[in-house]
């Protein structure tokens, strides 16, 4: 692997923070619909008309086991990348949040920043590095 090969990786892993956080709310609010409830009756008689079993409650659960699944892997790739945003310093910071949170344009994020060119692009090798270094191996 060549010496950045890894800053697409890192870029993509940061534009996604804002998208997979989305995604864990929504989760969550699907794990709480899905909860186990506690019936009062039980019936070997099935519901429909045609005679036909359902196992809902293995439907369910399985549903419930996929999204704790990707939940936890969600959960993993935020907590790193929340670490390593500590660790960025104020222009980083504000360039994370104006570059892969608010999606606003290179041209823009220069004038709001009131940097060059070579400024911005070296900010945001600094960024990534400082990501990369503490997340390291987690970025597939």
């Amino acid at each position: 692997m060549g010496e950045k090969d890894y800053c697409p990786r890192v870029e993509s892993y940061l534009g996604k923070y804002q998208r997979w956080k989305s995604r864990l709310a929504i989760i969550e609010e699907e794990l709480k619909r899905l909860e186990p409830k506690v019936t009062s009756a039980f019936s070997d008689t099935p519901p429909s008309v045609t005679n036909k079993t359902s196992d809902n409650t293995g439907d369910v659960g399985t549903k419930r086991a996929d999204l704790i699944a990707e939940r936890e892997k969600l959960l993993d790739r935020v907590r790193k990348i929340e670490i390593a945003l500590e660790a960025l310093s104020k222009d980083q910071k504000e360039l994370f949040e104006l570059r892969y949170i608010h999606k606003v344009d290179v041209e823009d994020i220069k004038d709001v920043m009131g940097i060059g060119k070579n400024n911005y692009y070296r900010l945001r090798n600094s960024l990534v590095n400082t990501v990369h270094e503490i997340i390291q191996d987690s970025i597939c």
